[in-house]
């Protein structure tokens, strides 16, 4: 019962639940064992005897025991065990130490499709819309866009149908660094192309068509830095249309809460049902690709800041002359085209190896990129690429040529570069270090009332939720939950070991410092074949690569509790023998005549009772039938292999006669489990 209700520990319902009412069976079948057998067998008592044997001796009956060919086989396997103790305990511990290391590889998987049998008809369709349709499984990207960020947005007003008011009331903001309809859509853009051309099949090949407002929308006009009417008339559209795209499934506002009227602009993508994707990669490769876009818009707004600040620049305007040069690397090209991908780091292909393909991103190109893309849309003069450290560079660092073009600018954007330190821009203006805003640490975050939120971020956010989140956070819960719950009932057991081999009696002579020692030393020691089939089994799973999914996490706690149950016998009818005077290893051989056979048959009838569900077509249920046979068998050899050598060797002497028996010997059918 302690083994079940560590379960109950778990932030997995289905797993808390399952430990929960076992527990609770388990109690209630010790109520009825106690109370209706024994009713039971006075009420209907079963022949065992002839009816001539009515009037025998009962105390002779009872203390007549028929041993059969199973008590003597158990007894012959513990002669040669406690003949060989050194040998057996030295083996079994290390095999259980070098199965243990194991456990540091285990892996966790919660993937749905997983649940269920390989050739089910849910697996077979899957293949087939995968194979003729596209990748299946939903993760959404979220880009908040804050007001301050919206040149021009709809101001809500309460009416009684709580609709928004109509776009004659809009509002133009007058922030340099807001950005126009026609500038988020392009944000989107720019992001939904990253996410293609790194994750999709031009790159690694592990996420499908990604899907967003501006999928549906017309071309996007070229970028210009001055105005342009195609892109003012493309922008007034986008403006008409915006009930349109908050009718859309790809664009909301926040009405409420810290972030209140910001846009959120969702980036759909779909990854593979049936690939073994790890999840927590692949989140991590996303953001790998998609944060160093978000960090060019921090450094367009950290520019246009500068540029406003500077003395003579009308409010909310800048005039379209502005001289910006970007230091430390030649013009790069669009996204459209750059190679984001470093060809000679991919391993395999997919979710092969997404732990290293995630290094294979060039982040640095992806966001010189879309730097490059961004400034071409901004009011300032076309700016101006220079990298001293090129052979074609026409400009070398420290000439005149060098000391001019920098005093004169408005603005210097300064991206690295070999040989460049920051005394080399001493005459610039306005210098923006461009290499701390690409390199500042971004991390998800949690707002007030657990709305998300990214801490270090520029205005500009991306939120990575769905389907695949959620999957990646339960996978981490399991593997949590599975060490908290062993951990627990580990705990547990091993309290109520020490309690029980403690040889004082309770609450005298209980605490005294040697009895208490005592216990200590002998409970810890009972506890190696407790824990023996879980560390043994989970270690090899982890050694052969086996993943842990529900089915298989239940079963850890089950097992140990099934371990103890043996271990309590066997110590018990150990202990008894030694109270009679008895040496260790004879205790230990006639302990195997007692329990030896009863502890086979239980096993056998549970483990095959249990293997039942192996032949489910539910895997969580399939897998843990299969692997409660197999920890059965486990305990089974802990507790008549592993616990007799280390009884009969020199560490049994931590196993004490109780002082009640000192001198004293209890009737031989006496049960010292009662």
């Amino acid at each position: 019962a302690i083994g079940l209700i560590s379960l109950h520990s778990s932030n997995l319902a289905p797993i808390s639940n399952f430990g929960l009412y076992s527990a609770i069976g388990v109690i209630a079948t010790l109520a009825i064992l106690f109370s209706y057998l024994p009713a039971s067998l006075q009420t209907f008592a079963p022949s065992f005897f002839d009816d001539n044997l009515e009037d025998t001796n009962k105390s002779e009956l009872s203390t007549t025991h028929e041993e059969g060919w199973l008590s003597d086989a158990w007894a012959a396997v513990g002669r040669w065990i406690t003949g060989h103790h050194a040998l057996v305990a030295t083996v079994s511990m290390v095999v259980l130490i070098t199965a243990s290391f194991g456990l540091a590889k285990i892996q966790t998987s919660v993937q749905l499709l997983k649940l269920f049998d390989p050739e089910s008809r849910i697996i077979r369709d899957y293949a087939w819309m995968e194979a003729n349709f596209g990748k299946l499984v939903p993760m959404e990207l979220i880009v908040r866009v804050p007001p301050s960020m919206q040149s021009e947005r709809v101001t809500p007003k309460e009416s009684d149908d709580d609709a928004a008011t109509p776009p004659s009331d809009q509002q133009l903001l007058t922030s340099t660094q807001s950005l126009s309809m026609l500038k988020r859509a392009e944000a989107i853009s720019r992001i939904n192309t990253v996410v293609r051309r790194t994750l999709g099949e031009p790159g690694l090949g592990v996420v499908g068509q990604a899907m967003s407002a501006d999928t549906f929308m017309p071309p996007l006009p070229a970028p210009s830095n001055g105005y342009h009417v195609v892109r003012a008339k493309f922008n007034r559209d986008l403006i008409a249309g915006r009930d349109e795209l908050l009718d859309s499934d790809y664009v909301r506002i926040e009405k409420d809460g810290p972030f209140k009227d910001s846009e959120l602009w969702r980036i759909s993508l779909r990854v593979g049902a049936l690939s073994d994707t790890d999840y927590g990669y692949f989140i991590a490769t996303l953001r790998t690709a998609v944060e160093p876009v978000l960090r060019a818009y921090d450094t367009r707004e950290a520019m246009l800041e500068l540029l406003a600040s500077k003395e003579g620049t009308p409010a909310g305007k800048l005039s379209g002359k502005d001289r910006v040069i970007i230091i430390g690397s030649e013009r790069p090209e669009s996204l459209d085209t750059v190679s984001m991908i470093r060809q000679d780091q991919i391993v395999g292909h997919a979710s092969s190896d997404q732990s290293t393909n995630n290094h294979a991103i060039d982040t640095r190109t992806i966001y010189l990129a879309a730097l490059g893309d961004i400034l071409l849309s901004e009011s300032i003069r076309r700016p101006v690429w220079i990298d001293p450290a090129s052979d074609e560079s026409p400009v070398e660092l420290g000439s005149d040529l060098w000391d001019k073009l920098v005093s004169e600018s408005d603005a210097v954007i300064w991206v690295g570069g070999e040989g460049i330190t920051e005394a080399d821009f001493g005459d610039a203006p306005g210098l923006i270090d461009a290499r701390k805003i690409f390199d500042k640490d971004v991390r998800p975050a949690l707002a007030a009332n657990n709305i998300p939120d990214v801490s270090g971020s520029g205005q500009l956010q991306a939120i990575y939720t769905g389907v695949i989140p959620v999957v990646y956070k339960a996978q981490r819960t399991l593997l949590s939950s599975l060490v908290r719950s062993i951990g627990m009932a580990f705990v547990l057991i091993a309290l109520v070991m020490i309690v029980l081999l403690n040889p004082g009696r309770f609450p005298f002579s209980f605490l005294r410092p040697r009895n208490f020692g005592t216990g200590l030393a002998a409970g810890s020691l009972a506890m190696i074949p407790n824990v023996f089939p879980v560390l043994l089994i989970f270690g090899l799973m982890g050694h052969r690569g086996d993943l842990v999914d529900i089915g298989t996490m239940m079963t850890a706690s089950v097992a140990m509790g099934v371990a103890v149950d043996d271990t309590i016998h066997f110590l018990s009818w150990f202990r008894a023998y030694l109270d009679k005077g008895m040496d260790r290893v004879d205790a230990v051989i006639q302990t195997y005549r007692r329990v030896g056979p009863a502890m086979t048959q239980t096993t056998i009838v549970g483990g095959l009772g249990l293997f039942v569900f192996a032949l489910s077509t539910f895997t969580p249920t399939q897998r843990f039938g299969t692997l409660m046979l197999v920890l059965l068998a486990a305990a089974l050899i802990g507790d008549l292999v592993l616990l007799p050598a280390l009884l009969a060797g020199p560490l049994g002497k931590c196993f004490k006669r109780r002082e009640s028996s000192i001198g004293s010997e209890s009737d031989d059918d006496s049960d010292p489990t009662s």
